[in-house]
């Protein structure tokens, strides 16, 4: 694994652009931006409209259980490092594998992880989809034996977490839409780029 210190680098493995891959066309960064803030408002909305209407419930077990304020501010805390770090496993390379990158990019606020190798279309679809399905889907499974404020505070992460997976969500809608099925991908940058295996060679 290596960290990295301000923008996605470019790829030391594979150069996509020399070897005649497609990129993939991306939408204009204001619009964009403009469009994935909007889409995190329904999901904010309901998470507070949760958190307030629990305020009392909430309250009472933080005075009768002292160790759960701070455990829901590590859990709040944990939430963005835990998102990566499901990405970055769900790869499937391996954590200590030298092409795994994981980054933040101060500047922007944006952390990012990304295999530096290309990969079959399937699993960078399960990589950007396996937080969502981690830490959204999976916990609402307890939701019929929760109550109270322990029913509102899965509900709360999980939707707070939903508004989180706007961009990953994007980009699988981008990768369905324009990379065939059989496609390999692999990043330059930030720019991705797809090919299929008869084209180039690509492991």
């Amino acid at each position: 694994m290596r960290f990295i210190n301000g923008p996605i680098p470019e790829s030391r493995t594979f150069d996509p652009v020399t070897a005649g891959w497609t990129p993939l066309r991306t939408p204009d960064a204001r619009r964009f931006v403009v469009v994935a803030l909007l889409c995190t408002v329904p999901f904010l909305l309901a998470a507070t409209g949760f958190f307030l209407d629990e305020g009392p419930a909430w309250r009472a077990l933080f005075r009768r259980q002292p160790w759960s304020l701070p455990g829901f501010l590590m859990l709040l805390a944990a939430l963005v490092p835990v998102h990566e770090l499901i990405h970055a496993l769900a790869y499937g390379c391996g954590l200590r594998s030298p092409n795994l990158v994981v980054g933040f990019w101060r500047q922007r606020g944006i952390p990012y992880v990304l295999c530096d190798e290309p990969l079959p279309r399937r699993r960078v679809l399960w990589m950007l989809a396996a937080p969502f399905c981690g830490l959204t889907l999976l916990p609402l499974l307890a939701v019929p034996w929760l109550s109270g404020a322990w029913l509102s505070g899965v509900l709360f992460f999980s939707l707070l977490h939903a508004a989180l997976c706007v961009g990953d969500a994007a980009a699988c809608l981008r990768l369905l839409r324009q990379a065939p099925a059989d496609a390999r991908i692999h990043n330059q940058g930030w720019q991705t780029y797809w090919a299929v295996p008869k084209d180039v060679n690509a492991n």
